[in-house]
């Protein structure tokens, strides 16, 4: 029952923000190209492996991606290189890490911490032409949510707050199924103590425009609170916030402090 309620608040919600998707959030088509294949699988799919050095491969497990895509008709060959220079910097404009690309240009890895998720991306020219290549992402398995209810409510009980990683898709408010229980443990959390009143503060960190980080941690904030009024909870007990990423409580020139930065806090109202 939930799950259906909380699909149609989603859907409701999409009305108040749009955020702008090409195939994969972080990766925009090259010019000229067009996607021709997509595939994608849950968090069973344990079978891939991206190239980290000569003859070394890593497995990596948790929601696949793929998509190929070839040039347009009228256009021009771009050569591999291009390709895989043009991923390169986009994979360190996102905020990640190169892993490995041969000094034949052929390849390259990248791996990317985001939204508490670790995103392995691998993009492969086909041939030295560039008329064709393919991306292939795996979202590893995000940050586990460890407080329970009680934990939750002695938390915030002694320290007036408690911090959260619940999972979004990236650059989204839609909640990852992963971190339904940390909903279902604050949603305890409040039934235990039926006088809490809470804030719920959305945090970020500083990858995109401060505009856009503001925006999003505001709706990702009002998406658990709408959430939490579906599982029963008085919305008079609680309001929103959003504060992008003015307050940062680690390092943003490293993907750990990224991670760390984004967040939820409760925070408890007085």
């Amino acid at each position: 029952m939930f799950k259906k309620t909380f699909l149609i608040m989603c859907l409701l919600l999409v009305s108040m923000v749009s955020f702008a998707f090409e195939e994969y959030p972080l990766f925009n088509t090259l010019e000229n190209f067009s996607l021709n294949e997509k595939l994608s699988k849950s968090y069973d799919f344990k079978d891939n492996a991206f190239v980290v050095g000569k003859s070394k491969r890593q497995s990596v497990e948790g929601r696949y991606y793929k998509m190929v895509y070839s040039i347009d008709k009228q256009a021009k060959p771009v050569g591999s290189l291009y390709i895989v220079r043009n991923f390169t910097n986009a994979i360190k404009d996102a905020g990640g890490t190169v892993v490995y690309v041969p000094t034949s240009n052929e390849l390259v890895t990248g791996k990317i911490l985001k939204n508490g998720k670790e995103i392995w991306v691998g993009v492969h020219p086909a041939g030295s032409k560039g008329t064709q290549y393919s991306v292939t992402i795996v979202e590893k398995e995000g940050m586990v949510q460890e407080i329970e209810a009680n934990g939750l409510l002695d938390s915030i009980n002694r320290t007036g707050r408690v911090t959260l990683y619940l999972n979004f898709e990236t650059g989204s408010f839609f909640i990852q199924p992963d971190s339904y229980q940390t909903l279902n443990d604050i949603a305890e959390m409040m039934r235990q103590s039926p006088g809490l009143r809470v804030a719920i503060e959305g945090h970020t960190d500083n990858t995109g425009s401060p505009e856009g980080n503001q925006r999003l941690s505001e709706v990702r904030a009002k998406m658990i609170k709408y959430s939490l009024e579906i599982m029963g909870i008085d919305p008079s007990r609680m309001k929103s916030a959003g504060y992008g990423r003015t307050r940062p409580v680690a390092d943003n020139s490293t993907e750990d402090g990224r991670a760390k930065n984004r967040r939820v806090e409760l925070v408890k109202i007085n």
